[in-house]
């Protein structure tokens, strides 16, 4: 029973070390002029989806926009960047 954790817990730092070593040479694929494959795109769905709802928790937002003021999204995000040095209004 002990050389099976000691060999789980070798493949496991292999597959560390190994994943490491595999970013660190840049073997990995980073082409940006190629669509990313669907593994990808369902990964930063999901982040992003989990992004704007934690977002809307914290602000106590409800998640649809008001059907009476449909750009209110848009004016809030305008007031929230208003003092931003790189936005375009600011400093005048």
């Amino acid at each position: 029973m002990r050389r099976f954790f000691l060999g789980a817990l070798t493949a496991i730092l292999v597959f560390v070390f190994g994943g490491i070593l595999y970013l660190r040479f840049g073997w990995a694929e980073v082409r940006g002029d190629i669509s990313p494959s669907r593994l990808e795109s369902s990964l930063m769905q999901m982040a992003v989806h989990a992004l704007r709802a934690a977002t809307r928790a914290r602000d106590g937002k409800p998640g649809r926009t008001d059907e009476r003021d449909p750009d209110r999204g848009r004016k809030d995000l305008s007031q929230r960047m208003r003092g931003m040095s790189w936005h375009p209004g600011a400093g005048t």
